[in-house]
């Protein structure tokens, strides 16, 4: 039982980490990604195309809060509070899902749509982070806890963005991207206050010693924002870029997604 908490829950593991890029690592991803978007293809096919859409939204958003309760119980019981707070707060892009998912299944009104377009382009990003975590596979086994919750959250965020997609509920009108940017200018405001607030705290075992690093304003964890950084260094410049960075990421890809929403549209009417 010890060896079991020691190896699976807590930092004190013996097992070697998965190493990022490594092809453990890449055959991984592909495969929750590939079960991802099998299981949302399934579902609107065998399920009403759609029709049901509710009830999945409701049952994935139902998933990931009581992933997202086990996790915080067994990383502030197994790690601590710092730990917790320094690394564990749904305030990355990855991870903003936890949030907008459930709101996409219970809010109502126009607002909603807010939030499906928000949840698709979430979504796809955390799927896309399976390849580019690199600090959570350098750092943990595969059989992990850290890497296996994380994993399911991403996964479940690109389950629901892919069968966002299948059932073409999705808007991405003008109207509605402004209100997703300002929904991320609302993430990056709050990132950057935990920052500031957590910097006496530390995570030895992720490289935050200085304190939170939600949605890398403080220093990069990937490219493009390592090149940001040797630009400016740790200053309100590389923030402020940062922040830019994301916006554009979110402008550009909710311009793709609408010109692939008109091209199947004007494709169907023909």
């Amino acid at each position: 039982m010890e060896l079991f908490y020691n190896e699976f829950l807590t930092n004190n593991f013996e097992a070697a980490p998965v190493g990022s890029y490594t092809w453990q690592h890449i055959v991984f991803s592909i495969c929750c990604l590939l079960v991802s978007a099998g299981l949302a293809a399934i579902l609107y096919f065998c399920a009403g195309k759609g029709k049901n859409k509710d009830s999945v939204y409701n049952v994935a958003a139902i998933i990931l809060l009581s992933l997202e309760f086990i996790k915080y119980v067994v990383i502030i019981i197994a790690q601590g509070l710092d730990a917790w707070m320094v690394d564990y707060l749904p305030l990355r892009g990855n991870t903003m899902v936890t949030v907008t998912i459930p709101l996409l299944a219970w809010s109502k009104g126009r607002n909603r749509q807010v939030w499906k377009d928000f949840a698709m382009l979430f979504g796809i990003i955390a799927g896309a982070s399976l390849f580019t975590y690199e600090m959570l596979f350098n750092h943990y086994p595969l059989l992990h806890f850290n890497t296996l919750i994380c994993s399911l959250t991403c996964s479940i965020a690109f389950f629901v963005s892919m069968y966002i997609l299948f059932t073409e509920d999705y808007s991405f009108s003008f109207v509605l991207v402004k209100k997703s940017v300002i929904v991320l200018a609302l993430f990056t405001g709050i990132a950057y206050f935990v920052n500031a607030m957590t910097g006496s705290m530390s995570n030895p075992m992720s490289d935050s010693l200085n304190g939170a690093n939600y949605m890398h304003l403080k220093y990069p964890g990937s490219t493009p924002f390592n090149i940001l950084y040797e630009v400016f260094e740790s200053s309100f410049w590389y923030t402020l870029s940062v922040a830019l960075v994301n916006l554009v990421y979110l402008i550009a890809a909710s311009f793709v997604i609408a010109l692939i929403r008109n091209a199947v549209y004007r494709t169907k009417r023909k």
